[in-house]
């Protein structure tokens, strides 16, 4: 602020107070000033237009051409007073503001370096400084995409990409995932990006669902679920139809271009290894009704011999829970649960009670451990990566398991000042063992069912087959 100024600020308090009386002279008294000075660390040259301020006040205040500053009008107290500019660190300092005194604080401001031309992955490959691009595009890094530890690729872009959506389904990182980039736009047609990894356009849909049958439709994943978290360098997704133009039609959508790691500069074998181990359980469930249980009541009353509230055995008369095909027996609309003693399809009486936890029941705590070890280094005209990642998942639905294989291997060779040589190169051994089936399964789940004889019983015996396998109902055994 210069003297000028200063002067005139000073005329104009004692006019106000000449005015106002004794009252607004004491005000003015009170209220006092912050000055002090900003400069460079780096060299201790004075940095003009900074700004300087007060925090819980507003009371703040620019940097001239010599660095220097002035808050005028201060209540005492003590403040933290704040410097900032970018391209500088904020410098930060604690001021006590007494009445009648002025107070200092000055500061000394390192320089920050700004990445203004950073570079990102385009259409096909090609490396352009985000500057150059004229349609929008987000770029996550590696650091990003594996400092939660993420089962899949996907996983990691939760909240990291403006515009792209991500909706997987419960069957953990073996399952499906619906990504759509900036909303839907085909009501018939597919809205999924292309994926694409290291140039290479990838198979990949919405979900992995079976069609061998609503009975063994299980979700088997899809094409980014292989691709491992710790072998990416760079996730970039672009959004406008000028940036996936070089893929033609089928990047109508958008496109995720992945671009995996290459090789860095070590001493020696240049060795990593890293280990992560994860733990998950159920978080939701459906709310059951737990009045009503097996059957449906109108079918069971019209289509089998019946007491008025069971179906019963003709032969003994014996009220057995509901099986078989025509009655609903997977449902829930059946008699109401009051510990009526009936007969299982085992033969076996037992009441005819609640099972509250009885879907609850039927999951696991589920377990998933990671290790991965990578060699690299750099040559002056080469650079390569071989790595090896070992995957074990358990899932929460029973016998619910995954082993995956990962080998990795990229490199590249400079054979002359116009020519390079890259080699990308991905193997996946997996093995998915029984994934979990859609969700509407938990909706045919008897809530007299009670889980132990499942799992008790798991292999079914030869003399209790169901008699109509698309009602997954079984037929008890005549007693003896």
């Amino acid at each position: 602020m210069s003297p000028s100024t200063t002067h005139r600020v000073s005329l104009l308090i004692t006019a106000v107070t000449a005015v106002l009386g004794p009252t607004a002279r004491l005000a003015a008294q009170a209220e006092v000033s912050i000055r002090g000075t900003v400069v460079s660390k780096a060299d201790q040259h004075p940095i003009a237009d900074a700004r300087v301020f007060v925090v819980g006040t507003n009371r703040a205040s620019i940097t001239n051409q010599s660095g220097q500053y002035v808050v005028a009008n201060v209540p005492p107290g003590t403040y933290p007073v704040r410097a900032r500019l970018i391209g500088y660190g904020e410098g930060t300092d604690t001021v006590t503001v007494t009445g009648g005194e002025v107070a200092t604080a000055d500061f000394s401001l390192e320089p920050k370096a700004m990445a203004l031309d950073a570079v990102a992955v385009t259409a096909l490959g090609i490396e352009r400084t985000t500057r150059e691009t004229p349609y929008a595009m987000s770029q996550v890094g590696a650091a990003e995409v594996t400092k939660a530890s993420p089962l899949t690729v996907q996983s990691a872009l939760y909240g990291e990409v403006p515009g792209l959506k991500i909706q997987q389904n419960s069957s953990g990182p073996t399952g499906g995932t619906n990504l759509t980039i900036r909303g839907i736009k085909s009501i018939t047609g597919s809205n999924r990006p292309l994926i694409v990894v290291d140039g290479i356009p990838i198979r990949d849909e919405n979900s992995g669902y079976s069609d061998v049958g609503w009975v063994y439709d299980r979700d088997l994943g899809t094409g980014i679920n292989d691709i491992n978290p710790t072998d990416v360098a760079s996730v970039n997704v672009l959004k406008g139809a000028g940036a996936a133009a070089l893929y033609g039609s089928q990047a109508a959508n958008g496109v995720i271009l992945i671009t995996t790691k290459r090789g860095t500069k070590h001493d020696g074998i240049g060795m990593d290894f890293s280990s992560s181990s994860l733990f998950d359980n159920v978080a939701f469930l459906p709310d059951f009704q737990n009045e009503y249980g097996s059957g449906i009541n109108d079918l069971i009353l019209r289509n089998r011999p019946n007491n008025g509230e069971f179906m019963i055995d003709p032969a003994t008369g014996t009220p057995m829970l509901a099986n078989g095909g025509g009655i609903g027996a997977a449902h829930s609309w059946g008699p109401p649960m009051r510990g009526q003693m009936i007969q299982w399809w085992d033969g076996q009486m037992r009441p005819f009670t609640p099972q509250p936890d009885n879907y609850r029941d039927l999951y696991q705590a589920g377990q998933t451990l990671e290790n991965s070890v990578t060699f690299s280094n750099v040559s002056d005209r080469s650079r390569y990566r071989i790595g090896f990642t070992r995957n074990d998942w358990t899932g929460t639905f029973p016998g619910s398991q995954q082993d995956r294989n990962t080998v990795s291997l990229t490199g590249d060779m400079q054979l002359s000042d116009r020519l390079r040589a890259d080699l990308a190169f991905n193997y996946y051994d997996k093995t998915l063992t029984n994934p979990p089936p859609r969700v509407y399964v938990a909706f045919s789940f008897p809530r007299s069912l009670k889980t132990d004889l499942l799992k008790e019983d798991y292999k079914t015996p030869p003399a209790i087959w169901p008699r109509n396998r698309s009602t997954r109902c079984f037929t008890p055994p005549r007693p003896t």
